[in-house]
């Protein structure tokens, strides 16, 4: 019976981005230009955002597109389910789908995705949750800043470190932009235990960047000021 990846809770090809699978780019705000997003961050009053938080989408299903990554994973297992938990200091919403490749074969493959939105009331504290982002990816493994999606931006993979999670696959995305963040979680595995090439590995991160891209162009405009 094909196990259903659980869902986490909480373009193509793209220009100038480094390859997921290269020599580890170095992801200091420096390098990254954290530091220059704080600088133009800082003392930024709550007016002075970009996004109104209640222009947050009631359903982010319908201000998502998770469809480059359909080629990979052709067959719904479970409708798209969205969440929005609104909030004066932090409101946002969220779609998670679950798809699959290979339905009922030995070489069968799940996919949980799930895509966040997140406007907050002040700048700082987006900047803040954009900086951990990507001390968690300099820590997690081989990480990408993303160039040309919002003022900031980085993908990075999870390695799996055992047995039990061979054929594991596991990207995270993380945007920023005034005081909007965009966070994207891609979890798949491999039914046969297989491990992902780095080719599939480097798709799969690419189709990502663009779901993120299109998503960002669906949702933002709506929430600007």
């Amino acid at each position: 019976m094909l196990a259903l990846v659980g869902v986490l809770v909480l373009g193509g090809g793209v220009a100038g981005a480094v390859l997921l699978f290269g020599d580890r780019p170095d992801t200091s705000p420096t390098a990254t230009g954290g530091s220059g997003a704080r600088a133009s961050a800082g003392g930024q009053a709550p007016g002075n955002a970009k996004y109104d938080l209640d222009k947050v989408p009631e359903n982010q299903c319908n201000a998502s597109d998770p469809t480059p990554l359909y080629d990979l994973f052709e067959g719904e297992l479970a409708k798209e389910y969205p969440v929005r938990s609104p909030g004066a200091v932090v409101n946002n919403s969220s779609c998670s789908y679950s798809r699959a490749h290979n339905v009922g074969k030995p070489e069968a493959q799940t996919m949980s995705l799930m895509v966040q939105v997140l406007a907050y009331k002040d700048v700082s504290t987006a900047v803040t949750g954009q900086a951990q982002e990507t001390e968690t990816a300099k820590l997690a493994g081989p990480n990408s800043p993303v160039p040309g999606l919002g003022e900031e931006a980085i993908v990075y993979e999870t390695p799996s470190d055992n047995d039990q999670q061979k054929g594991t696959l596991k990207l995270d995305l993380s945007v920023r932009d005034s005081n909007l963040q965009l966070r994207l979680y891609f979890l798949a595995q491999r039914n046969d235990g297989v491990q992902w090439t780095q080719k599939q590995k480097n798709d799969a991160r690419d189709r990502l960047i663009t779901a993120a891209k299109n998503t960002f162009a669906k949702t933002a405009p709506g929430m600007a000021r």
